[in-house]
């Protein structure tokens, strides 16, 4: 979907060279508990709405105001990744057995009256050459994202 909108900018947006940029956000506070926050540019709301719900027929959305305090309070961390892009940070072979929205989550709850933590992921499409030769090479089995350590078999009786 998100290239789909990358590919139906307007003529000036393409000119200007203006990026299609969204963001995926988990915020808790003590009163407000848990939520999924979803920022999109206005004329593209609709088109997401209807993404959502094609997915998940019954969930549940509203617009709401912006939860951000006034600004200069609080901080800011920014996580850049060493490796390659298109491999895992960390190979789960079970997310039954360690679920890693249950460690975000986990550490979003018990909080303080005055706290608020969230989570952010801003994000773009890209196309990259890069990234199409792994895709490839990925459906045709010719690049293996698992580890071989990972892939030792034990028999259970």
């Amino acid at each position: 979907m998100p290239h789909g909108l990358e590919a139906s900018r307007t003529l000036a947006d393409r000119l200007l060279r203006r990026k299609v940029v969204f963001s995926l956000e988990l915020t808790s506070t003590k009163q407000g508990g848990i939520r999924y926050i979803l920022r999109v540019p206005e004329q593209d709301t609709a088109t997401f709405e209807h993404a959502i719900l094609s997915y998940l027929p019954d969930a549940k959305l509203r617009r709401v105001e912006d939860y951000l305090p006034i600004e200069g309070q609080g901080r800011v961390l920014e996580i850049k990744q060493t490796g390659h892009f298109a491999y895992p940070l960390h190979t789960q072979l079970s997310l039954q057995e360690h679920d890693p929205m249950a460690y975000l989550t986990g550490s979003m709850t018990k909080l303080s009256p005055d706290e608020l933590i969230g989570f952010q992921i801003v994000t773009s499409p890209v196309r990259l050459r890069e990234a199409r030769i792994i895709a490839n090479r990925m459906m045709h089995n010719d690049e293996l994202v698992i580890p071989a350590r990972a892939m030792v078999l034990i028999p259970s009786f």
